[in-house]
């Protein structure tokens, strides 16, 4: 979007707020997700296209089963109890 001769300065100065938030605040399919996810936002068809609400549909199916492909190894270990100390509690008196 770039400025033509008969805009006046103001429609020049939105065309090149939108140049800039286009370069410096990139939307990622991250915050597709974030969006999705957050109640305040998830039923607001305005934010999203469609194609895009299916996309990030897809793509956080696609975080949830890979975070379900732990290896058991790591459930494991994250499982275990925390060493303990092996001093006797003080017993009262």
């Amino acid at each position: 979007m770039t400025a033509v001769v008969g805009d006046r300065e103001v429609v020049v100065q939105m065309k090149h707020l939108k140049v800039q938030l286009d370069h410096y605040f990139v939307i990622t399919d991250l915050h597709c997700v974030a969006a999705l996810l957050d109640p305040r936002q998830k039923g607001n068809g305005k934010l999203t296209s469609s194609q895009q609400r299916e996309e990030t549909v897809t793509s956080l199916r696609q975080l949830v089963d890979e975070a379900g492909e732990t290896r058991p190894s790591e459930t494991a270990e994250s499982a275990a109890p925390a060493e303990t100390d092996e001093c006797e509690p003080a017993s009262s008196v």
